[in-house]
């Protein structure tokens, strides 16, 4: 398991936004956008 799927913790939702990433919802209530390695330094 990576760090990011122990942050999600149970999710609730997956969804790709209207800009082309991937959203995870949480049942904590977190939201998270998921972004290609090669996007991380330019979002």
């Amino acid at each position: 398991m990576n760090h990011a799927t122990r942050q999600f913790g149970s999710i609730a939702d997956i969804e790709v936004g209207p800009d082309g990433y991937l959203y995870v919802l949480s049942f904590t209530g977190g939201l998270y956008r998921i972004l290609p390695a090669s996007d991380i330094n330019t979002a």
